[in-house]
């Protein structure tokens, strides 16, 4: 196993527009004209605008495609983000990173492609309110926001223009993290294995790995790793400072609710806290990523076993897995729960209920950590500003929706770990 990790965090305490970007001493100052140019230089993007958005403030985001922690390589900032942002294959190393402000990322592709040759099309209700009912669901309402709206080439491939736009959002998030290069870090964050105080010790402690559900169904329903996506992948296993560093990045925009975004990815939810109990509590054995909405039954048991023998070869007798979104993809994860209980690992799953309800079952799910109900109704908010467009699925305002279910609020059932909705049951 990997020694002691930590990363340092930099503030952002206050986040202003200004004539040069750079941090001090917790204070973020934008050039949101020259950001917004870094962010427009891809292939397949016809422009980007840029504005900074704080908690409490009486704003609506919509179409809110995906999320990223600010972080840059310290050695070489151009390996940051590895396989999307260059041709690297190198894992993260040592990274500056940005607390309490994010880069999110606005885009409606139907604007501009056409959806009818993909099997399924993201969702067009994806919102982020900054104030209001819809703000206390969702853990990133509490960041601010360096918020890009995106406007795409409409004569551009769709897959080149969501590169384009995804590429964007990390360049932006790179550039940030870069300011604090030359500063002393204040905090840090742990991401990788820690070494017990002795092996006596270490061999005392529950052995626990995590097991992270991802999508991967085609294109604007990938997640990459490395850049590549892992449509029809096997179960692998990865590190910690993978995770979290960068090397797994968001490609799939379905129900933003449950969405596992580019941030939620660095943030690590429940390998973080793994992590900080390493040594301690427990004795963390690693992470295994495990696509779910195979189509098949056959697809689904396969993938599974092979999941839980993965876990099993990490030396686990626990195991903390998480859902991706919802419907199908439960099956993935009872099965998942069966294959590691039949190899005597211990589960425990953290899940969002529909309809205060699962789509599947079995006897094994006994220790189930729900996120939220997603389709739980949050009460009208009017907002008085609203980027990212007018109007919402089907023609309703953004400014005057009524009542949203859970499942439109960006991270509100977060599944990774990092949410302000649970319920626990027994």
């Amino acid at each position: 196993m990997s020694t002691v990790s930590h990363w340092p965090l930099f503030p952002v305490e206050t986040a202003d527009a200004g004539t040069k970007t750079r941090w001090e001493g917790g204070i973020l100052t934008i050039d949101l004209e020259e950001i917004a140019d870094l962010a427009a230089s891809e292939s397949g993007v016809s422009s980007v605008s840029a504005a900074i958005v704080r908690p409490a403030e009486p704003v609506r985001l919509i179409h809110v495609t995906d999320v990223v922690l600010p972080a840059a390589e310290v050695e070489d900032p151009g390996l940051t983000f590895p396989g999307v942002l260059n041709r690297s294959n190198a894992p993260p190393a040592y990274q500056h990173r940005l607390g309490g402000l994010a880069v999110t990322g606005l885009v409606d592709f139907s604007a501009s492609h056409d959806f009818s040759g993909l099997g399924e099309a993201p969702d067009v209700d994806s919102l982020l309110d900054m104030a209001g009912p819809g703000a206390e669901i969702t853990p990133v309402a509490q960041l601010i926001h360096l918020v890009l709206t995106f406007e795409l080439n409409g004569k551009s491939s769709l897959a080149d223009a969501d590169l384009g736009f995804r590429c964007g959002c990390l360049r932006a998030a790179r550039y940030l993290a870069e300011t604090t290069i030359a500063a002393k870090p204040t905090s840090r964050i742990a991401t990788a294995k820690s070494d017990a105080p002795s092996g006596r010790v270490l061999a005392d402690l529950p052995r626990i790995a995590a097991l992270i559900h991802i999508g991967a169904e085609g294109l604007l329903l990938d997640t990459y790793l490395y850049g590549r996506s892992l449509n029809g992948s096997d179960p692998l296993y990865i590190t910690a400072a993978e995770l979290m560093g960068g090397a797994v990045t968001n490609g799939a925009y379905d129900y933003a609710g449950l969405r596992n975004t580019t941030f939620g990815y660095q943030s690590g939810g429940v390998v973080r806290e793994l992590l900080a109990a390493d040594g301690v509590r427990l004795n963390f054995r690693g992470v295994v990523l495990t696509r779910a909405y195979l189509q098949t039954t056959e697809e689904k048991r396969r993938s599974s076993r092979m999941a839980a023998e993965l876990i099993k070869e990490l030396g686990a007798d626990g195991v903390v897995i998480t859902t991706f979104q919802s419907g199908n993809s439960q099956t993935e994860l009872m099965y998942s729960i069966q294959e590691c209980e039949r190899l005597g690992i211990a589960t425990t799953a953290v899940i969002a209920e529909s309809d205060g309800g699962l789509t599947d079952e079995v006897a094994e799910a006994d220790c189930l950590i729900s996120s939220g109900n997603e389709d739980e109704m949050i009460a009208a908010w009017k907002p008085k500003t609203v980027l990212g467009g007018e109007t919402l699925e089907q023609g309703r305002s953004a400014f005057d929706s009524g009542p949203i279910p859970v499942c439109c609020y960006l991270g509100a059932a977060s599944q990774l770990g990092d949410t302000r909705l649970q319920a626990v049951t027994w």
